[in-house]
């Protein structure tokens, strides 16, 4: 009973730990055990009952729905299917050729194209590149490019405050974008600098970045396609020429396909539309489904990323907290000065579970938060042990006649 009555009221009362500093660390590793792991429970509860392409079903998601859905129902999208290459499904994109246009970057973008798709090249060197890039790879990798637009009317104005300039050739009053599309057909993000590629690409081509920062085109939502991965950005329908997005997303293809059979050569259309038999709304569902086990295994790196994060802080918290009742122990007006480092460390570790506790509360809220109020709480009740360890010096208010009888 007493034991229960100490592990009881350690959890609101310091003076209860402070009396406990000599007790078995037994009870100390148990606190330890639950402040490490109570904190958990938001990150993983969330974490895996999270959609990993929610991003495109969000209610704010700048209408990106509305660009896939119609690129769904494109020819070429419909000619994009599966190949095995190394043991892993990648998209095959053979068939994009006969439905692009050269170096009809513009035209696609005004929608004057004479076909669905333009087709071009980037090479990534110091004379292709924007100023921007400071690190160019000298890969060079052929491209098709599709823009989705709105209807006449819903365009942005170049004279209003959300534009920060009216000089945008594919701004027009008949045009809109709403999502860019840019497929690599031999790019796979496993080749070496592959990933820094893709980067350059998108602030060269895509934003045309001048050596400042500046972009040169608006940021429009655009969805990049390479081999083997999938990667997302979304921005705001009226946008200024900012590169903040909105949210962003990558994925890979094999993991898209997880517990799946393919043969080489099944069609990604109907992969995603069941041999053709749903409508585009349906496929579009079948597609974030697809891409959220796309995501799976960045996601799970991802939730055990922040709990490693989470930990360390909250060990470290402990550390501190350990520090600063040593030192408040070893002041000439603390209770006991001859208390040691492990009996501090063993008191350090039973006042941090409720401040884990509420931590977890503030947790299933936001992640960040989380951690601050781990950290936060863990080292405001250590401080507030200081009236506990060394309590104030009571003034004798005596006359000094008296005080000597």
């Amino acid at each position: 009973m007493e034991t229960l009555k100490y592990l009881g009221k350690s959890l609101f009362s310091n003076q209860s730990i402070i009396d406990g500093r000599k007790r078995s660390c037994v009870w100390a590793f148990l606190f330890f055990i639950l402040s490490v792991f109570v904190p958990w429970i938001p990150v993983l509860s969330t974490g895996y009952k999270a959609n990993n392409a929610a991003l495109l079903t969000s209610s704010s998601n700048a209408e990106v729905d509305v660009g896939f859905k119609a690129v769904f129902e494109t020819g070429y999208f419909k000619t994009i299917s599966f190949k095995t290459e190394k043991n892993q499904y990648v998209l095959d994109y053979s068939g994009l050729d006969a439905f692009a246009q050269p170096d009809s970057w513009a035209a696609e973008y005004s929608g004057t194209n004479t076909k669905e798709l333009s087709s071009g090249t980037y090479r990534d060197d110091a004379a292709h590149a924007s100023g921007y890039v400071s690190s160019p790879t000298g890969i060079s990798e052929q491209y098709y490019f599709d823009a989705i637009t709105r209807p006449t009317g819903n365009q942005i104005d170049p004279s209003s405050s959300s534009s920060s300039s009216a000089d945008s050739s594919y701004e027009t009053v008949t045009n809109q974008v709403v999502l860019e599309s840019y497929y690599f057909p031999t790019l796979s993000m496993t080749d070496d600098n592959a990933p820094l590629y893709r980067s350059n690409f998108v602030n060269s081509i895509i934003f045309a970045k001048d050596s400042a920062g500046v972009l040169g085109n608006y940021p429009h939502s655009f969805a990049l396609y390479t081999k083997d991965s999938v990667y997302i950005a979304l921005y705001a329908v009226k946008a200024s020429k900012s590169n903040s997005a909105l949210a962003a997303y990558s994925g890979s293809v094999n993991d898209g396909t997880l517990n799946t059979t393919i043969t080489n050569g099944t069609n990604l259309y109907q992969y995603l539309s069941d041999n053709a038999t749903l409508s585009v709304i349906d496929v579009f569902a079948s597609f974030v489904s697809f891409l959220h086990m796309a995501a799976s295994p960045y996601a799970v790196y991802t939730i055990w990323f922040n709990i490693m994060v989470l930990t360390a802080a909250i060990v470290a918290s402990m550390l501190i907290a350990s520090i600063i009742l040593i030192v408040l122990f070893k002041r000439k007006t603390s209770i006991d000065r001859k208390t040691n480092y492990w009996q501090v460390l063993k008191m350090s570790m039973t006042l941090s579970f409720t401040p884990c506790l509420l931590a977890m509360a503030v947790g299933f809220l936001n992640f960040t938060y989380g951690i601050t109020a781990a950290v936060g709480f863990i080292l405001i009740r250590a401080i507030f042990m200081s009236s506990k360890i060394c309590p104030p010096v009571v003034q004798d208010d005596k006359p000094l006649y008296q005080a000597r009888n």
